[in-house]
């Protein structure tokens, strides 16, 4: 009986070997799992760390210089004026003004003492036409700024015709006629539209039989209680005359009035050639 181990001393023995067995094992895996994670985190760590660092440097530039715009410079117009005549058939005078800088500015022009004003077109010359009244053939462009331009042609056949012209600030209040029943040619020069218009009227007599011209001053409720001052010009063998005129209209509020100026060209009528 004394060899004999009761049987709740083994039931004891085994228990407490089963437990050491448990916290064996239990140390084991704690120390596994502790292994595991701290090679877990070793790995990580090299997977982060860079092989090899390179140091970085910023300096500061100076900025690159802009490019300054460049404008091309345009040649400057040729603000001189020049005036170009040509000699036509009938005496007449061809006119070509060339004034880049006046452009739709007005300019006047005088020849044997007859003076009209026209307007500088733009982008091309003035060109015109006008009667000859002396046989030198001069010629007087006044542009604005008081820049002027001359020139002259000469017209010998000028001497076989005879010429009346009259100027005056507007046409309708101051008319040139002719003689209908005679013929001729009667010719309108200048800008009517101007702010300040002055023009000029010009007939050339039938080189054959018996003219006589007049002038027609009629007033209205625009044209009355004033003075129109113009100037007759007769053109005779190739020579001008000029003579001032001035007629005074009647005072507004009257009754229109038409009068018929004649005998202002002295031996208006001329014989047979």
């Amino acid at each position: 009986m004394r060899d004999m181990v009761p049987a709740w001393f083994s039931a004891l023995l085994w228990r407490g070997a089963e437990a050491a067995f448990v916290v064996a094992v239990a140390v084991t895996c704690g120390s596994y799992v502790e292994n595991s994670a701290q090679a877990r985190q070793a790995a990580w760590q090299a997977r982060m760390s860079p092989n090899s660092i390179t140091p970085l440097s910023a300096s500061l530039t100076e900025e690159a210089p802009r490019s300054q715009p460049h404008y091309g410079l345009m040649a400057a117009p040729n603000c001189a004026p020049q005036l170009t005549l040509a000699a036509r058939d009938g005496a007449l005078i061809v006119l070509t003004l060339q004034a880049a800088c006046a452009a739709d500015g007005r300019v006047e022009i005088t020849h044997a003492g007859m003076t009209f004003a026209a307007r500088m077109p733009i982008g091309r010359p003035l060109r015109l036409t006008l009667p000859a009244l002396d046989a030198a053939g001069e010629v007087l462009a006044v542009l604005p700024g008081g820049m002027q331009a001359r020139a002259a042609v000469a017209l010998p056949d000028l001497r076989a015709l005879h010429r009346f012209a009259v100027t005056a600030p507007t046409a309708q209040a101051l008319q040139l006629q002719g003689d209908p029943e005679a013929g001729g040619a009667l010719t309108l020069l200048g800008d009517a539209d101007l702010a300040q218009p002055l023009l000029a009227q010009v007939y050339t007599y039938p080189a054959k039989g018996a003219a006589q011209a007049r002038v027609e001053v009629t007033s209205s409720a625009v044209f009355c209680g004033q003075s129109l001052i113009g100037q007759t010009i007769s053109s005779r063998f190739g020579r001008a005359d000029a003579t001032a005129l001035r007629v005074d209209l009647p005072e507004c509020g009257a009754r229109p009035v038409v009068m018929h100026l004649k005998n202002l060209d002295q031996d208006v009528k001329v014989a047979s050639r």
